[in-house]
């Protein structure tokens, strides 16, 4: 089916990118998820509508479930006052795109 090897190759394409943002942050510097998702969207669909919702409800989560299963990526819980814990991510490799 044509759709699901599109949001396929959708899902790698945010998971790349998303890596390659967090490798490029100062050792001990990451992102929060949510403003890691959020930034990803803003720079695909700037002027948000149905593609920016779909990446946000469809893509996102597939992409970071495989960024949380990534042995290069260091997950931790870090309090953010007004929001809770929010969910930090850390590259701990060197930087290895290209």
């Amino acid at each position: 089916m044509l759709w699901v090897r599109h949001f396929k190759d959708e899902v790698r394409t945010v998971n790349e990118s998303a890596l390659k943002k967090l490798a490029s942050r100062a050792k001990d510097v990451g992102y929060h998820t949510l403003c890691l998702r959020d930034e990803i969207a803003t720079e695909r669909f700037p002027f948000g509508g149905r593609a920016k919702d779909h990446f946000i409800l469809k893509v996102w989560p597939k992409a970071a479930f495989e960024i949380r299963s990534d042995h290069r990526v260091k997950k931790t819980l870090e309090y953010v006052v007004g929001k809770g814990n929010l969910e930090y991510l850390v590259w701990l490799c060197e930087p290895d795109f290209h």
